[in-house]
């Protein structure tokens, strides 16, 4: 397998090592290109040990590949658990990695087959779930790409949001002027709001660049949340679409409207309790725990007005059981989830960029002598996600040419 190395841009990829069996090669192979998608956005760097070369000192390799590693995800089998290779080497590494509490590399675990309950890497993310239970993937079926899919997305969600934290960092200040292509007007995401009280904002890693404006789509949120106040508007799609992305958009734009903006992770029971009790105490509203953040917070949420909550990758509709009943600020919600009775009214399907919108900022990008051909199929290859032309923006920015990105682009997909 050809590594795909992006080009220089403002932000690194993530670096996700594969662990597996030699026994479970089958299903690394599906893993592997299930993962092809973000290597070709330039989200991810893969290794996995078909990737060694001639010459390569093989433990020397697989040892530096772990210390360069963001993520490693574990197929997890009785094929594994009896690999002394696997668990004095690289099991080992992220245990004592994490004990160090360096906070990398994330483990992550695809469950192959049936391992006894307890075991060394049912402590990390663990995946395979049917109806929020745990099950083998030998027990979907062969041709059931599912369980491979929950892990792809969640490596992709961990990838923008460690793309989006190198991109903040880049800025001179979290709070500085950025150019806000809603309006091409240049404005701070915490401007002043009624008698000059500057909105408080609770966003991690708000993104720098907006890159790939959604025009249409802020205003379709904004429409939504006009015409029903105190009903939740689901942004729902793919990876890659940038739904946190036009969240933020909408906010950036539209914060004179709130004196408290506010995006909590809600990937999970978990995460979303934990987060509700930091919201709280953000907001200053008593949270010794949980429980009493939950009561304090939905009473704050119901009596309220100007406020912006943002559930950023819902992990289902449950998420909004948090929620008062009629909660009297705004709520947005980004998913990869389809949630099911809310009615059409209330998602809105974040896609693909149109055609001729991409083709344009590319061409804008490239300047003078970028042919429209050449475009095009740089287009198509990303598949007009927003993400990945966001990729191909910066480097035609950055003085890359057309014919060269897309030279690169090819040779990665043979």
């Amino acid at each position: 397998m050809e590594e795909f190395e992006p080009s220089v841009g403002p932000w690194s990829p993530l670096h996700v090592f594969l662990s597996y069996a030699r026994e479970d090669t089958p299903a690394m192979d599906i893993l592997d290109r299930q993962m092809r998608g973000l290597v070709k956005q330039g989200l991810i760097t893969l290794f996995i040990d078909k990737s060694l070369r001639p010459g390569d000192v093989w433990h020397d390799r697989i040892r530096a590949e772990l210390e360069r590693a963001d993520v490693v995800v574990f197929l997890l089998s009785d094929h594994l658990m009896g690999s002394d290779y696997v668990l004095d080497n690289e099991y080992d590494y992220v245990l004592k990695e994490l004990k160090l509490d360096k906070g990398r590399p994330r483990p992550v675990t695809l469950l192959i087959d049936d391992v006894p309950k307890h075991n060394g890497f049912s402590q990390w993310e663990m995946y395979a779930k049917r109806d929020n239970q745990l099950l083998p993937v030998k027990y979907w079926g062969l041709e059931e790409k599912r369980p491979y899919i929950q892990v792809v997305d969640y490596v992709g969600e961990l990838a923008e949001r460690h793309r989006e934290q190198q991109m903040s960092s880049s800025a001179v200040s979290a709070d500085s002027i950025s150019v806000d292509l809603v309006d091409g007007i240049e404005r701070s995401p915490a401007a002043a709001g009624v008698g000059g009280i500057k909105t408080k904002w609770r966003w991690e890693n708000r993104p720098a660049g907006h890159l790939c404006a959604r025009k249409d789509l802020v205003s379709r949120i904004n429409a939504r949340l006009e015409s029903e106040p105190g009903v939740a508007v689901v942004l729902t799609g793919h990876g890659g679409m940038g739904k946190s992305t036009a969240a933020y958009l909408y906010a950036a734009t539209h914060d004179d409207r709130y004196d408290h903006v506010a995006k909590i992770a809600a990937e999970s029971p978990e995460i979303l309790a934990e987060e509700w009790r930091s919201l709280a105490e953000w907001l200053d509203l008593p949270a010794s725990d949980v429980l009493s953040a939950d009561y304090a917070l939905k009473e704050w949420l119901a009596k309220e007005q100007r406020w912006l909550l943002v559930l950023d990758n819902a992990y289902g509709i449950e998420a909004l059981d948090r929620l008062p009943e009629l909660p009297m600020g705004d709520v947005l919600v980004t998913t990869r989830e389809r949630f099911t009775g809310l009615g059409d009214f209330r998602l809105l399907t974040v896609g693909e960029l149109d055609e001729s919108e991409a083709e344009n900022l590319l061409l804008e990008a490239a300047g003078a002598g970028a042919d429209l051909a050449t475009v095009r199929e740089i287009c198509a290859i990303h598949s007009y996600e927003p993400l990945a032309l966001e990729k191909a923006l910066l480097d035609l920015r950055g003085g890359m040419a057309p014919r060269r990105y897309l030279a690169r682009l090819r040779a990665h997909e043979r």
